[in-house]
């Protein structure tokens, strides 16, 4: 058979749909490599026509498997330890000494995640800068993830092993200390800073985050660099929006500024360093701050005093001045609360939360600040009120998934596992809670057990639309659940 070319209107509609889907950008200039990439992924496909197999890719929304096929032959991953010296220079000697020296005495714990981690190295060396700051580091319960939409990367990054290429920047004293040689000019390295990462998928344009099921939540820094620039500027603009959300406060974005345009960065403030930019979370714990002036809306505001005049007008009885307006009814502070949650708000939910709580302390709203103080990462906090929102409600299973889902953050898992027990002796059927049970499984490599767990969440998904949410995920749909339990299963690594 005769393969034809791709058409150029043709390649230009499925470059945008890419990006919107994938978050991947091929401009024109960049059209040869799409080209490319297209070629192989229509082999492992099983498309002798690449024009055949993009129509095909069109059709429908892409699956997940289909992106990481995608991502495979599209995604570049150059990357080396070390990379941009400087900026590993600041992290040392500006950024986490005063981190380190705060949470020391406040829980010490550290969350971090590297964003588009392609093969690893980055969240590998800053496991290693972390390991030369904290002679005590394994007193402390520190997070780093790692995500990436290739899954050759992520296999890859979780088996930990590595070149010469990937040391080309870096003394030998690190490479020496810090791996162990499997092979001639292959280097592992050593378990004690590999459990300290955690790979996973995640597509930035797509997926849901910040999420306390992907823990993607209560981040103190977040890199992602070379990664924005593939994006468009739109994308761009929501990626780091959401980004703002995943951070405390005071919480630091790790970015690239030549990739983007300054504009994309406004919800952060600048922190100038030599030699590296980083973005600030500022704001008190998530509280909006009032736009700058040039940003407010122009249009004439009514005034209190224009709506209701203090003079009565000619010819009227004079009369009191309105009493000021009711609060709003505790039912309408709980929406607004909700929607300040989800929005990202943390700090505005915390506020009306704490007022609504003075007056009606039912299970819910204790269960809504629980979760905003889990995202604020204050998670002894968040523990004590979900475990107050139990004791007024022990039969509401996704109390104890909350529960659970705090506790694996804080690195408990005896008694995340009996959480997420009880949630299953409440409602057998709950997909969230079996997904949970498995990943712990997998952590313990019970991959029996795991098995066991997932493909009884598989079973409850099939009799779900793949559009429905899934209960209890804040809006993971089954479609989504579906293939991140078998990725797990498959890559037999928690997600």
């Amino acid at each position: 058979m005769t393969q034809r070319r791709i058409s150029e209107e043709l390649l230009l509609r499925f470059s945008e749909y890419i990006s919107l889907h994938m978050g991947l950008r091929f401009p024109r200039e960049r059209h040869s490599d799409l080209m490319r990439g297209i070629g192989w992924a229509s082999r492992e496909f099983g498309f002798d026509d690449d024009e055949d197999c993009v129509r095909w890719l069109m059709q429908a929304p892409l699956s997940k498997h289909q992106v990481e096929i995608l991502a495979s032959h599209l995604t570049i991953g150059e990357t080396y330890f070390f990379r941009d010296p400087k900026m590993f220079e600041t992290l040392e000697r500006d950024v986490f000494p005063p981190l380190i020296r705060d949470r020391r005495g406040n829980g010490r714990h550290l969350r971090i995640w590297s964003a588009g981690c392609a093969t690893g190295e980055e969240p590998y060396s800053v496991a290693i800068l972390l390991s030369r700051l904290l002679p005590d580091m394994e007193e402390w319960n520190i997070t780093i993830l790692g995500t990436d939409i290739n899954p050759g990367f992520l296999r890859k990054a979780r088996e930990g092993i590595y070149g010469d290429w990937s040391f080309r920047s870096v003394a030998p004293r690190i490479r020496e200390r810090y791996f162990t040689a499997v092979a001639p000019r292959r280097y592992r390295i050593v378990p004690s800073l590999q459990d300290c990462v955690t790979f996973s998928y995640l597509n930035l344009a797509d997926d849901l985050y910040p999420s306390l099921l992907n823990r993607t939540n209560a981040m103190d820094l977040i890199f992602c660099r070379n990664v924005l620039m593939y994006f468009t500027q739109q994308q761009q603009a929501d990626v780091v929006r959401k980004f703002h959300r995943c951070l405390v406060h005071r919480g630091i974005l790790a970015a690239s500024p030549t990739e983007s345009s300054p504009s994309v960065f406004s919800p952060f403030s600048e922190m100038r360093l030599p030699g590296w930019v980083y973005y600030v979370k500022e704001g008190e714990d998530g509280r909006v701050r009032p736009a700058p002036p040039s940003s407010r809306v122009s249009a004439p505001q009514m005034t209190i005093s224009q709506q209701r005049p203090i003079v009565a007008p000619p010819g009227s009885a004079a009369r009191k001045a309105p009493e000021p307006a009711p609060p709003p009814p505790p039912s309408d502070l709980y929406r607004d609360a909700e929607e300040a949650y989800r929005s990202g708000r943390y700090g505005d939910a915390e506020e009306m939360l704490k007022e609504l709580m003075v007056r009606d302390a039912r299970s819910s709203v204790i269960e809504l600040m629980a979760r905003v103080q889990a995202n604020l990462g204050r998670l002894q906090r968040a523990r004590e009120l979900c475990e107050q929102a139990i004791s007024g409600d022990k039969l509401n299973a996704g109390l104890y998934v909350l529960l659970a889902t705090i506790l694996q953050e804080m690195d408990l898992a005896e008694e995340e596992d009996l959480a997420l027990k009880r949630a299953l002796y409440l409602d057998h059927d709950l997909i969230v809670a079996h997904f949970a049970r498995g990943n712990l499984a997998l952590r313990r490599t019970a991959r029996r057990e795991a098995d066991r767990h997932f493909g009884y969440a598989l079973l409850v998904l099939e009799r779900m639309g793949r559009d429905d949410v899934v209960p209890l995920t804040e809006g993971i749909t089954a479609g989504r659940m579906r293939e991140m339990i078998t990725t797990a299963m498959t890559g037999r690594t928690a997600v």
